[in-house]
Formats: structure tokens, C-alpha cells, sequence
């Protein structure tokens, strides 16, 4: 999954089960939907989850409440999510208590709930170097230092998320510095490198639908032109980061972008 082969996931997760049955394993059925909307998640389509967690739910009532309703908020249902959303039962201790303070997280954010984002902003931060859930040897959501970024980016302005960027690319320079040493491995460091990959790009995305539309209506052709000729004159906009995050791709596209002809980019 990791890879991001995900239905080479979903099958293995599915085998797994199987033979965990077979072994005599309790709560399998349990188990097996879990892991499939960690996939899900991952690969954008948590949605196909919905009724499997909800029969799941019937099994193991509350416990697993975080999943199915992060479930729900990937189907747009958002009123049913917050009529079963426990929004005054924070996670109880468990093997899954980072798992569910993660998506508790999501779903806080989803649904509004300031408070509860910032309780499972301080609770998932002394996992901040971990993957969410790799200690349970069965199932991820991913590096935590993602899962903080995007709690942050919810509490605060674009300007705090900067602080949130430093101390992660901190992390980087830490993880460098171990293994230009001898002391960490090639894993570490790009665990590291790849969860800041990753903010930034959300980072940048979340800026670019904040000020885009201010361009839109301000902006003139020529305005535009001028500015970019600036930017060309000193190869600004030769790199990946004036060209390639996809919300500025789709900007281009539009017929509303004043650069959507001209060349630019």
C-alpha cells in the first residue's frame, strides 16, 4: 500500500483475513474492513466502505466508530457522519488508539469541530516521526507528520502552517545528518523527505485556491504578461514549482485564467 499499489492491497488484506479465520482468529469480518478502508482511504474511494463498516459496526458497537463515519465523510453524507460521530468521547486506549485519533482527527476537521482537531492535534504529536498504525504489524495510514500538517493547516492561517513546514523540514535535516553519519538508514530519511513532499504540495495547493481567484478578478492579460516576463528573466518559471502543482494546471486550463493563452507555463 505504501507503494501505492492498492488493489494488490486490498487482495492481500483479504488473505489475510481468510486465514486468520481459518487460525481461528476473533472479530476477522472486523479486521478485514478496517484494513480495506486504510486502502481505501489511500487511493481517494473510503466511500466503498460505508456499508461493510456499518455491519462491522453492528459487531463491535463504538469501537470502531472513527472508521465509519471517516467512511461517511468520504461519501459526502456529512449529516449522517455527525449523527453518529461520538463528538464528546475522545479515543479510548486500544492497539488502534493512533489510528483512531488520526481519523478522529479527519472527521473533527471535516465536520467543524475545532476543539476536538486541536485535542487530536496534541495527542498524535509524540507520534510525529511514526507511520499511523505500522506498530499494529497490520495496517497504516500513513506518516503522522502528514496527519499534523493537515491539523494544523485546519487550526491555523496559511502563516502558521510555515511553522508547521520548519519543524518538519527540521526533521529532514535531523534525519540527513544521522545518515551522512552512519547512524540512520536511507529509510528514515526518505520517510522524512516524503512527508514534507507531501505538505508542501497541500501547502501550496491551499494557497494557490486562496489566491488564484483574487488574480482572476484583479488581474489583467497584460498585467499578467508583464509579471511573467519577469518571472522568465530570471527562469522562475522553469521550475516544477511555478509549473506543476494541479490546481495551477486546472487554473491555466479554465477560461477565467488571464494566462489560459498566453503562453505561459
Amino acid at each position: 500500500m505504501v507503494k501505492g499499489e492498492f488493489e494488490l492491497a486490498l487482495a492481500a488484506y483479504t488473505v489475510l483475513a481468510e486465514r486468520m479465520g481459518e487460525a481461528g482468529g476473533p472479530n476477522v469480518a472486523v479486521f478485514r474492513s478496517l484494513a480495506r478502508l486504510t486502502v481505501r482511504l489511500a487511493s481517494g474511494r473510503a466511500e466503498e466502505s460505508v456499508d461493510e463498516l456499518a455491519a462491522a459496526r453492528e459487531r463491535i458497537p463504538r469501537a470502531i466508530d472513527e472508521f465509519y463515519v471517516s467512511a461517511l465523510v468520504a461519501a459526502g453524507r456529512l449529516d449522517a457522519a455527525r449523527s453518529v460521530w461520538p463528538a464528546e468521547r475522545m479515543t479510548t486506549p486500544s492497539v488502534f488508539s493512533t489510528i483512531d485519533l488520526a481519523l478522529r482527527g479527519g472527521n473533527a476537521m471535516a465536520l467543524g469541530a475545532r476543539e476536538v482537531a486541536e485535542e487530536c492535534y496534541r495527542l498524535v504529536l509524540p507520534a510525529e516521526g511514526e507511520m499511523i498504525g505500522l506498530h499494529t504489524a497490520g495496517i497504516t495510514l500513513g506518516p503522522a507528520g502528514l496527519v499534523l500538517g493537515r491539523l494544523a493547516e485546519f487550526l491555523g492561517d496559511l502563516s502558521e502552517d510555515h511553522s508547521e513546514l520548519d519543524r518538519l523540514l527540521e526533521r529532514v535535516r535531523s534525519a540527513a545528518g544521522r545518515f551522512a553519519s552512519g547512524e540512520g538508514d536511507a529509510a528514515g530519511l526518505a520517510a522524512a523527505i516524503r512527508t514534507v513532499a507531501e505538505l508542501i504540495d497541500e501547502h501550496t495547493e491551499e494557497e494557490e485556491r486562496t489566491i488564484f481567484p483574487v488574480i482572476e478578478q484583479y488581474v489583467s492579460r497584460a498585467d499578467w504578461k508583464a509579471m511573467e516576463k519577469s518571472l522568465k528573466s530570471t527562469d522562475a518559471s522553469s521550475s516544477p514549482g511555478w509549473t506543476g502543482t494541479p490546481v495551477r494546471r486546472r487554473w491555466r486550463a479554465s477560461a477565467r485564467s488571464p494566462v489560459r493563452s498566453s503562453g505561459c507555463c
